[in-house]
Order: C-alpha cells, then sequence, then structure tokens
C-alpha cells in the first residue's frame, strides 16, 4: 500500500508540475479493500472502506461519512464537472 500511495502521490505532483492540472478534475477510487497479505491481520483491527477522493479547482477538501455504494461515484463526477444533475445514485459532495 505504501508504494502505491508514493506512486499516486509522484503522479500528482508530476501533472501539478507540468500543469496538467489546470481546468481539470480528478477522481481517485478504489475498486476493491487490499487483497490479503502479510499485513491483513493489522488491516482488520481497523473499518475497511473502500476510497473514493476528488480533487480539482474549488472542489473543497471535505469527507462524505454517509451511507453511499459505488452508484453514487458517477453523479458525484459529473456534478464536478458542472454538468446537469445525474437522477441515479447521489453527489458525494454535498
Amino acid at each position: 500500500m505504501k508504494c502505491t500511495n508514493m506512486l499516486v502521490a509522484d503522479f500528482i505532483h508530476k501533472a501539478e508540475a507540468e500543469g496538467l492540472m489546470r481546468n481539470t478534475v480528478l477522481a481517485l477510487q478504489s475498486d476493491h479493500l487490499s487483497a490479503p497479505s502479510t499485513v491483513t491481520d493489522r488491516l482488520n483491527k481497523f473499518e475497511r472502506r473502500n476510497f473514493f477522493s476528488l480533487s480539482g479547482d474549488g472542489i473543497p477538501s471535505k469527507a462524505y461519512t454517509g451511507l453511499s455504494g459505488t452508484i453514487d461515484i458517477f453523479p458525484s463526477i459529473l456534478e464536478a464537472l458542472e454538468h446537469v444533475r445525474f437522477n441515479l445514485g447521489h453527489n458525494l459532495r454535498p
């Protein structure tokens, strides 16, 4: 996990340095919890959740703590892109 986090951070920093984040919405999403490994026992001591994050100009950094599912990701991305409301699922960015 540490390697993945570092690779994602490197990608974002490089995109910012090259000006690629201007007028851009970046969506990061996990599609499953981590596979069993040598750290599974330690991870299982905590509540585990999938990850979804949006970042970009004008998008506040805020955690959504309500009940949600993957059906809510698409409408959240559409609204971040300032498209019309999508009436399936709900926006995770209140």
